[in-house]
Parts: C-alpha cells; structure tokens; sequence
C-alpha cells in the first residue's frame, strides 16, 4: 500500500530536527513535543510537560504565548533564563500561535461546511429530540417539543442554530454522541464554531465540549457517518482535534485520551491532516 502525502511528510518531519517548541515557535527541540517529553526551551522557557501545565509554574499555553510575544519569556519571571534564537533555530515563517490557529480554523469552518444542509423536511428540533430519545432507548420522558423550541422552525443552514440552541444539545438532549449521519454533520460545524469562539475560555475535556471529541473515536458507526464528508471537512477535522488536543493548554485531552482514541488518531485522522501542518507542527 502507497503511503499518504501526509504520512510521507511527516516521515520526513520526524527525521529531521530539531522540532518547535510549542510555545514559541523556535525549533529548540531535539524531539517533536508530546506533553511527556520534559523538554526545556532555551528560548523562551516553556517546558514540555503537560503533567505539570506546561512546567512547574503550572503555565498554559494561551497565556504563555502572549507573555513570550510582549517579555521576551513565557513568564516573566525567566525573562533572565532565557536567550534569543539562533539562526538554526528560526520559526517556520508559517508557523502560528494558538490564537492565530484558532481564528484560521474558525474561518475555515465556514467555507469548509458551507452547504451542509438538513434534509428536506426536517427541522433542528426534529433532530434534537431524535438523539434525545436514542439517549433515552427509546422512551419519551417528556411531551414532544414545540416546533422551534431549541431553533428557529425554519433553520436548515448550520450558520442559522443559535448558540443557545447549540448548548442545548448538551442539557439532556442527547448531543453529538447519539447523532449519526446528516444530523451529526449538520450539528457538528455548529459546535465546532461555538467552541472555537470560546476556545480561550472554555476547556475541551470539559463541559459541554467533550462530546464534540468523542467523534475524535472512530468505530464502525462513525466510519460509516464520515462517508458522507468530503475531503476538505475531513482535512478540517482532523486539524481541529490536532489543535483541540495539542499538550500544553487547559484543553488538551491529550493525556486523557483513551489507547483507542490515540490508535483512531494515529490511523485515521492523522494521515487526513494537511503536510503542510505536519511539517510546520509534527505530529504531536
């Protein structure tokens, strides 16, 4: 079997060094970054260590980012610590800290999922309740909602779902973990978007967010539901939980994934991601 371009890249990638440390960029690592490594930066002072938040001062990256950008430092207090880049170790012009991926990943969503539609006929509510009642095994607890109740009746654009109507969808309504094929694809982008607009503030293994990366795990069904995506979302997807899960911020699942979310990652997703993002962060 021929190798993906993706795969190929980041063959490539590995077997060259050093790799970017994740907090600024500069490629002072002897090893790709992985959370557990205990690599220290001589640039800027983070260290690569999720067990610790990103070193002993317990940092996060989407803090330690902006300090290094306005100190010199990932914290002030190692400003001393510290030294400029040498020429080696030159950033990747096209690497970006996790804001700047954040908000590439949140205009890409849209062009990505521009015309995902629901099926004639069919309403966002009609669609809540179908996961709610797969939740339920089948019982109905409560009186059928009201047309609109989570929704505006007529919303058949993913861009239309209302960020309340969203996060309805982790209040008992079942949520992604009991959508599958056109449901799930309508909701997910919708999901998608919320969390990323709130990435700064919000935890992915945490919350309402986890069950947008359960869909990180892939088994039969969810083989089955991603038949129905094109290339370009798969690209997306498998970008988003690469960013979602990156060690070193308060939402990174990456220490909590379970042996076969890391294989379906390994398997499936990582060979889907761009080799141009592998060659700017590897595959960590």
């Amino acid at each position: 079997m021929t190798p993906s371009p993706a795969l190929v890249t980041l063959a490539v990638v590995e077997a060259a060094r050093p790799f970017p440390c994740d907090c600024c960029g500069h490629r002072t690592f002897a090893a790709a970054p992985d959370g557990e490594s205990l690599q220290l930066c001589p640039v800027c002072g983070w260290e690569d260590s999720e067990y610790w938040g990103g070193g002993e001062l317990a940092l996060d990256l989407l803090v330690a980012q902006p300090t290094y950008a306005a100190t010199g430092a990932a914290v002030p207090l190692l400003r001393d610590q510290v030294r400029a880049p040498t020429a080696a170790e030159a950033r990747d012009p096209r690497w970006q800290p996790y804001e700047g991926r954040r908000a590439a990943l949140l205009a890409r969503v849209e062009v990505a999922f521009a015309h995902v539609r629901l099926r004639r006929g069919r309403s966002p509510t009609e669609a809540i309740r179908d996961a709610k009642l797969v939740d339920n095994y089948g019982a109905e607890y409560d009186p059928p909602p009201p047309p609109g109740r989570w929704h505006p009746p007529d919303a058949h654009h993913w861009q239309d779902l209302t960020p309340a109507g969203v996060l309805a969808l982790f209040s008992g309504s079942g949520g992604l973990c009991f959508m599958h094929g056109d449901d799930l694809r309508f909701f997910l982008p919708a999901v998608a978007r919320l969390y990323l607009q709130e990435q700064a503030a919000a935890a992915a293994h945490d919350g309402p967010w986890l069950p947008l990366f359960h869909f990180a795990s892939i088994d039969e069904r969810r083989a089955a539901d991603l038949a129905g995506y094109d290339d370009v979302q798969r690209q997306w997807l498998a970008e988003l939980f690469a960013f979602a899960t990156r060690p070193g911020t308060a939402g990174s699942r990456r220490r909590n994934l379970r042996t076969g979310e890391r294989a379906a990652w390994r398997d499936h997703w990582l060979p889907l991601v761009s080799a141009d993002y592998l060659a700017i962060y590897g595959s960590a």
